[in-house]
């Protein structure tokens, strides 16, 4: 798959062929002539009898034979490097660095990958060797060198990593020269590649001089690694801000104040750096990356720049698209009060527009709506006395004992709660919104004195609908009801909704403080004013009496159980069995046999209650849906043109999927008295609850928790069908339930913090383990400064399976998928829309992105964090020397710097689309850092980048976390370290710093994931025998059985699993999920891959260190190939007895550069399209940045 533009230059100038044929034939000669014998240089001075300089010489020569190997091997786009180690171990020749020719799977152009092509693709160790086959063979470096001449001998400099499989020794094979004689000598050569190293060169501001949006940046693009933790005397540098002294590890060494103790920076060689810089360039395709802040940052249709719509596979799949990226992307202009700390996304008209059906598919901008945390129905019963005149005097004057007060009318309640969920790290604020509830599945009967009160019931309950005058007899009846949601001010409704981030909020109907029943029904006619919900054209459920409100019932924080939706209508109207009715009822017809019944207060009453479809799924409704909720947006009275999010439920067994946890049905009886709320009653009364409904968003910690929620069943998504039937309700985003209740007080309840209104969500959804700010995905507010910035975004919001938390970055496999593929066919049809392929997202977003793309940070921006910069400013402070970007590990790389006044001319002076092709060209990436690094040292360090480093806080505040590095996935977060006390911000958290915090990790910590990851990339290694290939191959999971290595998760999760960083958070935010688990019935219904599903609960979530939370800080630093080098050249002058009479060591660093050996092609030009047969061959020029001749001491 390219989803790459080529734009080809125009075509180039004549006159070029010769010099093409000349280069070509130059390097060739190169180095045939290394293959023969002395140089003609050596022959002179060996003539000349001076054996210092015919060593030298020959020195020199292995240095250009070194070069031409490097150019011929690393010049073209699509080479990757390993050492020796990362493939056969620490034996033989560890540090021999090899050369592979890149490979990469298209998912999309077969079904699985074969990575036994990797090992074709070794080309050879960039080190002399007695003869080609031992050059070009991966198993020669495994064994030692026959004649080896010591390059870095840890004798002489040392070695102070600690690790005896980690040392700085460097060899290579002796080649011997003989051309008569008296004219005999030796050259040796070795290349290492710096990328592999941590850099000791990269500055960085401090703290205290820099800005906020640096510090926001700075956690997808740290200033620079943290080499301090195994070099302390690094601090002192970095504190006196001269790291750009360090300009080779001589200087270090004297720069730590270790002249005399070399071995502290000498003999830590293969970790340690002081020059790497790496290009933007693919290694997949080939090419430059395209700058993603060009193409984001401009009103110009990325798609149509990029050749497609999606990213991966099609629309119809749930693929994300280009759109939905950039409007993500453009949140940063949107947030206000960001440079308070406290970033503000207020929802508009058009954020709430409505969508036909409610599912969207591949939607094309983020919403930022709120999502519906729980919606729960409580179920009750209460009696009252009879308020319609004609029947309180038929009480009063006819029954038998006389008097109104002596029975007891008995109503069916139900209460719907709604709790809203701000799932972003930003508040967000919005006039109203609506939520439509249809069907609940819940049915009932009801007897008197034990008595069905409807022969039906006997064998047959019925559901809300039937419980209406009109639709009594009507087994198709429906029923809804809408809540019109505002915030309230002074006890009324229709103030702003504003949820802070992750806030976690209650909403119930609207009960005024001076609310009783009496108020209510009024005085003696049939014009309630809200609640009471008999007769179905009175609309009552979808209308607001009291206010007039046509767009629902009035619903505001809180909940208040004294009121709530509810019908008297329980039996048949003329209907009633005989033995259900009082003699003075039956000698009175029109009010002893009607759907409505008083009963003494004294005698009992009974309701009967099971999960069940309300309506029959034959006919017309045999494709409907059990149970249907709704978001709404409030533009339209009419629901079904105010559809924003529609969440349908079928069931494959409504009765034991939802009532998992009853004995079959609940069954409670009362007595009439106990039930009664009089008129005048400002309290609950008598009103008692059976039931509890729960439509919720998965939690990790409930005792019915048996899903990864912040893996993959979270419920922000553009609506969806869930089907049991198809997809066990382990594998989607809503648990639905009906619990037995026995009070308001009681647990199960309505859980509320009285004095904010907040629910709870996390660990559980209620206060015993659950938590009010969760906040799960990130909204920028400042520029995106790399890749990492997308890791903890909603990527993919898709109506359709799967669902996928933080897909990018991550790489676990999915249930719904088996291994050994990244789609297969989605079991669910749709009935409002098509579905096309499941689709392993992580997988395909990680392939579509980490070796294509960048963010340059140089673009036209208006933040209220960054204020106004211009791209010609940026670029041009950028390639002066005084940058502004936001990603400082960009630094200008042309070269020629006389024409660095041209390059900003010539970048400035273009479009949008060609800007975002082409400024990967006049940059690199300094402290590069090459992933196939097997250096434990340097894996500390890179993963140490955020050290110390101040980390902002809501408000603004400090949420450093002293002597750890921080994993912030939030701009602002509103907590910090879990572990570090005062880590609070101004936004109450309710103590839960675990869920609205960062994970914060200690230096032992990190030191042994590094050595996990180490071990993981040599067994990754020895089994390919190859390093990773691209980028997007190292993050991603392998694609094979489930069995196979890092089939079910990538590299990094699995060595942070191995670690043991996470088990004391799992203690307390998880439940271990395992093959024994007590599932409810169908849970895993569709699961090809249980795999995917076990392990704990809580993975992902914000307390959980994830592989994604380390990807943050590498994204915009790491590769798989070097552009840096150093090669050590060996040269040796021998006598007529064949003993060294002289031998010299020297050192060059050579880097690659954007622009190609033959100038014909421009930079951006794909490998297909180049001109040049040249540059088709050697690819992008090398240079030579540095030479020195060494002393002995210093091998």
């Amino acid at each position: 798959m390219k989803a790459q533009k080529s734009l080809r230059r125009s075509s180039s100038p004549g006159g070029f062929s010769l010099i093409i044929v000349i280069a070509l034939m130059v390097l060739l000669s190169l180095l045939a002539v290394g293959l023969l014998g002395l140089s003609s240089v050596t022959l002179r001075s060996s003539r000349g009898g001076d054996s210092m300089a015919e060593a030298r010489a020959n020195a020199r020569m292995a240095m250009m034979i070194a070069i031409g190997n490097i150019q011929k091997s690393l010049g073209p786009d699509q080479r990757v490097t390993a050492n020796s180690s990362a493939i056969n171990g620490a034996v033989g020749e560890a540090n021999a660095l090899g050369v592979w020719k890149s490979w990469h799977w298209d998912p999309e152009a077969s079904s699985s990958p074969d990575y036994g092509d990797k090992r074709q693709g070794f080309m050879r160790w960039l080190a002399s060797s007695e003869n080609d086959e031992m050059a070009t063979s991966v198993r020669a470096a495994a064994q030692e060198y026959q004649d080896p001449v010591w390059l870095i001998n840890p004798d002489t400099v040392g070695n102070t990593s600690g690790d005896t499989d980690q040392t700085p020794a460097l060899r290579a094979e002796r080649q011997r020269m003989e051309l008569s004689d008296s004219q005999r000598g030796g050259l040796a050569w070795a290349v290492m590649d710096e990328s592999q190293k941590v850099s000791l060169g990269v500055d960085a501001e401090q703290d205290g001089e820099m800005s906020r949006a640096e510090l926001i940046a700075q956690r997808v693009a740290p200033q620079r690694p943290t080499p301090e933790v195994f070099l302390p005397g690094m601090q002192q540098i970095i504190d006196q801000g001269t790291t750009d002294k360090i300009v080779s590890l001589e200087t270090a060494s004297l720069a730590l104040g270790t002249g005399s103790d070399k071995a502290q920076v000498l003999g830590r060689q293969q970790s340690i750096t002081t020059q790497s810089i790496g290009l933007l360039t693919d290694v997949a395709e080939g090419g430059l990356k395209w700058d993603l802040t060009s193409l984001l940052d401009d009103s110009s249709d990325p798609a149509s720049v990029l050749g497609r719509e999606t990213l991966y596979f099609s629309a119809a799949d749930g693929a994300p698209t280009w759109d939905y990226i950039k409007d993500h992307y453009q949140y940063q202009e949107e947030v206000t009060n960001s440079a308070s700390g406290a970033p503000t996304v207020e929802l508009s008209r058009n954020e709430l527009r409505p969508i036909r059906n409610g599912i969207d598919v591949a939607p094309t901008t983020e919403k930022l709506l709120p999502v519906i945390a729980k919606m729960q129905i409580v179920f009750s019963i209460v009696t009252h006395y009879a308020h319609i005149s004609d029947r309180v005097n038929f009480f009063n004057t006819q029954a038998s004992p006389r008097g109104n007060t002596n029975y007891g009318c008995p109503h069916l309640v139900y209460d719907p709660v709604v709790t809203l969920w701000n799932p972003y790290d930003v508040a967000i604020e919005l006039d109203h919104l609506r939520v439509q509830i249809s069907d609940p599945p819940v049915l009932f009967g009801f007897k008197k004195n034990g008595v069905w009160l409807r022969p039906d019931f006997a064998s047959q309950y019925q559901g809300l609908a039937r419980f209406q005058i009109a639709n009594e007899r009507d087994a198709s009846a429906r029923k809804n009801f809408i809540l019109y949601l505002t915030d309230s001010r002074r006890n009324q409704p229709g103030a702003t909704i504003r949820l802070e981030p992750g806030e976690v909020k209650v909403f119930s109907p609207w009960i005024e403080t001076n609310w009783t029943w009496g108020l209510e029904v009024g005085t003696g006619d049939y014009s309630p004013r809200a609640f009471f919900d008999w007769q179905v054209d009175k609309r009552f459920g979808t209308i607001d009496g009291r206010t007039k409100n046509q767009y629902g019932i009035e619903t505001v924080p809180g909940w208040d159980p004294r009121g709530g939706l509810q019908t008297d209508h329980l039996a048949y109207a003329g209907g009633r069995p005989v033995a259900t009715q009082y003699a003075f009822e039956r000698s009175n017809p029109n009010y002893g046999n009607q759907g409505w019944l008083g009963i003494n207060v004294q005698h009992e009453f009974s309701v009967h209650c099971k999960p069940g479809r309300a309506f029959p799924a034959t006919g017309s409704d045999r494709n409907t849906p059990d149970f249907v909720v709704q978001l709404l947006a409030g533009q339209y009275p009419d629901a079904d043109r105010d559809l924003l999010r529609t969440y349908q439920f079928r069931f494959n067994d409504v009765a034991s999927e939802i009532g998992s946890t009853l004995n079959g049905e609940i069954e409670r009886t009362y007595v009439v008295g106990d039930l009664l709320q009089s008129p005048t009653d400002k309290s609950p009364g008598g009103k008692t609850p059976f039931a509890l409904f729960t439509m919720g968003a998965k939690t990790t910690r409930d005792t019915l928790d048996f899903s990864k929620p912040w893996m993959h069943a979270h419920p922000v998504v553009e609506g969806g069908e869930q089907d049991s039937r198809y997809v066990g309700n382990a594998l989607d985003s809503y648990d639905v339930s009906l619990q037995e209740m026995s009070g308001f007080y009681d647990f199960p309840n309505i859980e509320v913090d009285p004095g904010t209104n907040r629910g709870f969500l996390g660990g559980t959804s209620y206060s015993n383990g659950g938590v009010s700010n969760v906040p799960m995905f990130h909204i920028p507010v400042v520029p995106c400064a790399s890749l990492g910035d997308l890791i903890p975004a909603n990527l993919i919001a898709s109506g359709a399976l799967p669902r996928v938390t933080h897909p990018f970055g991550n790489s676990y496999s999915h249930p719904l998928i088996s291994t050994d593929s990244v789609y297969t066919s989605n079991p669910i049809r749709g009935t409002l829309v098509s579905f096309g392929n499941m689709l392993d997202h992580s997988y395909l977003l990680n392939d579509a992105l980490w070796d294509r793309y960048f963010f340059s940070t140089i673009g036209d921006i208006s933040n209220a964090i960054t204020g106004s910069m211009s791209t010609d400013d940026l670029l041009k402070d950028f390639m002066d020397g005084n940058p502004q970007q936001l990603n400082r590990r960009l630094v200008p790389l042309v070269s020629n710097p006389s024409g660095e006044s041209s390059e900003t001319d010539k970048i400035g002076r273009l479009g949008t689309t060609d800007r975002a092709q082409q400024i990967a060209g006049i940059m690199g990436v300094k402290g590069a850092f090459n992933v196939n690094s097997d250096s434990k040292e340097a894996w500390w360090a890179v993963l140490s980048s955020l050290r110390d480093r101040e980390v902002l806080g809501w408000g603004n505040s400090d949420l450093t976390a002293s002597d750890k590095t921080a994993y912030p996935r939030s701009s602002f977060p509103l907590a910090g370290d879990p572990n570090q006390t005062g880590a609070d911000t101004s936004v109450d958290v309710a103590g839960a710093r675990r869920w609205a915090g960062f994970r914060a990790l200690t230096d032992t910590e990190l030191n042994t994931l590094a050595e996990e990851i180490v071990d993981a990339i040599r067994q990754r290694g020895s089994t390919d025998q190859a390093p990773f290939a691209t980028v997007a191959e190292f993050v991603n999971r392998r694609i094979g059985g489930a069995s196979g290595l890092h089939t079910v998760k990538g590299l990094l999760q699995t060595a942070i699993e191995d670690s043991g960083i996470n088990e004391s958070f799992h203690q307390l935010d998880s439940n271990e999920i395992n093959g024994a688990s007590d599932l409810p019935p169908n849970a895993t219904k569709g699961e090809v891959n249980s795999q995917a599903r076990l392990g704990y609960s809580a993975e992902g979530a914000p307390s959980i260190i994830s592989q994604g939370d380390l990807m943050m800080a590498l994204a915009p630093v790491i590769t798989v190939r070097g552009d840096t080098f150093r090669i050590r050249a060996y040269g040796e002058s021998r006598d007529k007895a064949d003993r060294i009479t002289a031998n010299a060591w020297c050192e060059a660093v050579v880097q690659r550069l954007p622009e190609y050996l033959d100038p014909v092609d421009d930079a951006y030009i794909l490998p297909d399209d180049l001109d040049s047969e040249v540059n088709q061959k050697f690819g992008r020029r090398f240079i030579i940045t540095s030479f020195r001749w060494l002393s002995p001491e210093e091998i």
